[in-house]
């Protein structure tokens, strides 16, 4: 009877829904309060930094690789980089393994022990001797820390106030971006050259126990997505169902085109990382021109979601991104080169931004911790092919990424997005109709759909 009486406000909240989606797009809401403002504001400081510190384990290798080979007894570059590809596994593998079965448990209390574990693994890196031991806490961090920032993400977007959402996944990322241009000069320092690759290590870490700590005490999880009479049959129909319920023939086309998006960001993104010694004779110079160019994309992203939406901005941005690359394949090495991945990874990281608005939008709740967890299984597992850029010349490169995002382009344009910004009462019922009766519209939602789902 509570999902009948659901049913029928429906059409009710539908009639809202244009009107809510245009506010949800502009970044901001007319009747939010300077508390709520502040209290998103919060959040999202508080929080976001476990996704924004994030950088650190992908780009700190880049600077402090080259000390730990030099080191008198220290490993080599070859079981340096076997460890750095364990990170990736371990990435991969916690997407598809942990992320579907967490979303009984609730975004907070996952969080903070994934984080728990990614800080005690990152400390023990600095204390090994031998390769093993090294790949082992590489493995460990890749399966804590970003499983954490998944989980403060989603945490993210289901706490803060609609027309606060589109801000999250830009904020964060751009914080991402920050991050690494910021370890990109702050190793470029000539005192930090002296720095032992230990203590530079732990330095960077230490961060993640101030977000732990804040985090514990002053966050705590979303409001309940569902009535209290109801928790019973969500927390038994997320663990009956788990990641089939994002492969149902309603949501197969969809699941499929966002893995796809996401490998092709990741990519494309990490490509251009690791190909980094062709685009400038600066690793330095060159970190901090790409850290600057990806704060600029995120940034910049809302104002290209707001004419377009989410889904026609993540087409744009993605067929141009592959435009500059195929140019990039035709160039020589120089700064013209330079100039034109900058462009593309412009591009790259406003689809970026994208990719992430597009999870919570084209899927229910309930659904939303199994399709991220598969769609960041193929990012991580396609990314293992990432650092093969650096061996492959530049043009092929650049025209093996161009053909990626290409693709990726086409395949946005089988993404639809789910109308879940209505009333509070739809709130309620729409996930459970969404994701069980066909994604069916406001107006044509019959008696013997909800029959069906019942």
């Amino acid at each position: 009877q509570d999902l009948g009486s659901a049913a029928q406000t429906r059409t009710r909240g539908g009639q809202t829904c244009a009107a809510t989606k245009m506010s949800v797009l502009s970044g901001r809401g007319a009747g939010a309060s300077a508390k709520e403002v502040k209290g998103a504001a919060s959040l999202l400081s508080l929080v976001g930094g476990v996704f924004i510190w994030g950088a650190v384990p992908v780009t700190l290798i880049v600077f402090t690789g080259p000390k730990m080979a030099a080191e008198p007894g220290g490993l080599s570059m070859e079981e340096i980089s076997s460890g750095q590809s364990m990170y990736w596994i371990g990435w991969a593998l916690a997407s598809v393994v942990f992320m579907p079965k967490l979303d009984r448990f609730g975004r907070h209390a996952p969080a903070y022990i994934f984080l728990v574990g990614g800080i005690v693994a990152a400390f023990a890196s600095t204390c090994i001797t031998t390769a093993w031991s090294y790949a082992l806490c590489l493995f460990c961090m890749g399966v804590c820390l970003p499983t954490s920032s998944m989980l403060t993400y989603l945490l993210l977007t289901e706490s803060v106030p609609a027309w606060f959402k589109p801000m999250v996944g830009t904020s964060l990322n751009a914080g991402f971006s920050l991050c690494e241009a910021l370890i990109a000069v702050f190793c470029a320092n000539p005192a930090t050259h002296q720095m032992d690759w230990r203590t530079e290590t732990r330095l960077w870490y230490s961060p993640y126990v101030l977000f732990l700590v804040i985090g514990i005490f002053y966050v705590r999880d979303a409001p309940k997505q569902v009535e209290d009479h109801l928790e019973a049959a969500v927390v038994e129909a997320r663990a009956e169902a788990g990641i089939s319920r994002v492969l149902k023939p309603g949501m197969r086309i969809t699941t499929v085109a966002t893995c796809l998006c996401w490998s092709a960001a990741s990519v494309s993104y990490y490509g251009l990382n690791y190909a980094a010694g062709s685009l400038s004779p600066n690793v330095y110079v060159n970190m901090l021109l790409l850290g600057l160019i990806d704060m600029m994309g995120y940034i910049l992203a809302l104002g290209i979601i707001e004419p377009f939406g989410p889904r026609r901005a993540q087409i744009g941005s993605f067929f141009i991104a592959s435009v500059a690359l195929f140019v990039c394949g035709a160039l020589p090495s120089g700064w013209m080169l330079m100039a034109c991945a900058l462009v593309g990874r412009f591009f790259v990281n406003v689809a970026f931004a994208t990719c992430y608005l597009l999870l919570v939008t084209c899927f229910p709740v309930e659904s939303r911790g199994s399709a991220s967890g598969l769609a960041n299984f193929f990012a991580r597992l396609s990314s293992l092919v990432a650092p093969f850029c650096n061996l492959l010349p530049t043009g092929i490169c650049c025209t093996c990424l161009g053909l990626l995002v290409l693709a990726a382009a086409g395949a946005t344009t089988a993404l639809s997005e789910l109308d879940t910004v209505g009333s509070e009462e739809d709130k309620l019922a729409e996930p459970w109709l969404r994701a069980d009766c066909g994604a069916v519209e406001p107006n044509t939602l019959k008696d013997k759909d909800l029959q069906s789902f019942l």
